[in-house]
């Protein structure tokens, strides 16, 4: 297990230090930005502007820097395809099971899980320090649920490589067609037709702080049924 564990560090960490490095770039800009609506020239604009955007920090600023961060764990998750490296011809030839290559697999993401949760709440409260505002309890919440959002998508997409035998390009291409699409599709017909759903960012923001306690279970759930039918199409590819 230690050894394939060190093969999937080995094959991900030049991706992820370059996706690191640009989500540390883009939050820097965030945090610049708001450093200027606080004491560089943005705050010579009227006192209306400069309370709209701190307005926005809860609603879009935060949430999209915890995606950011959500975003290293996702591309470390694809960083390749493996019939790129013919690895499934070397598994297929061992006598690990398919179980001990996926939870391997796994328990990778979930340290790459932990690097993007501790990047989120770092971006956040800097950007906080520098829009002097407090990181609260709501703010932790919805990166934790940003986070969990790109977790779901990047499980998903692990499943779909392994069935299909497809690349991540593919994968990511099934995801969109099964999960983005029908939401654009429906978000276009309600501002179309003036169709209220009732999703507001604060009802989003008391969401995450209500399933907040129940994360531990989630991602039990999320990584439990990624490992097992991972495990399943690495068993079904080998008949």
């Amino acid at each position: 297990m230690k050894a394939l564990v060190y093969r999937e560090l080995m094959r991900s960490r030049r991706i992820v230090i370059f996706t690191l490095f640009a989500s540390v770039m883009e939050a820097m800009l965030f945090i610049l930005l708001a450093l200027s609506f606080r004491v560089g020239n943005l705050a010579l604009l009227p006192q209306a502007m400069r309370e709209q955007f701190f307005e926005l920090n809860n609603t879009v600023s935060l949430p999209l820097m915890a995606f950011l961060a959500g975003i290293i764990m996702m591309t470390a998750a694809s960083s390749d395809s493996e019939s790129s490296m013919l690895w499934r011809m070397f598994r297929t030839s061992t006598p690990v099971t398919p179980l001990k290559f996926a939870g391997a697999k796994y328990l990778m993401l979930g340290c790459w899980l932990l690097v993007s949760v501790l990047c989120a709440s770092l971006f956040s409260c800097l950007f906080c320090l520098a829009a002097d505002i407090r990181f609260t309890l709501d703010n932790f919440a919805t990166a934790v649920g940003c986070i969990e959002v790109v977790l779901i998508f990047s499980v998903v997409s692990q499943v779909i490589q392994a069935f299909m035998r497809a690349s991540k390009d593919k994968a990511g291409l099934v995801l969109a067609a099964v999960f983005l699409v029908p939401v654009a599709v429906v978000g276009f017909v309600c501002t179309e037709n003036n169709i209220d759903l009732g999703i507001t960012p604060e009802k989003l923001t008391e969401l995450c702080v209500t399933l907040l306690p129940f994360t531990p279970l989630v991602l039990a759930v999320i990584f439990g049924a990624g490992v097992l039918l991972t495990a399943a199409a690495y068993k079904r590819r080998e008949k």
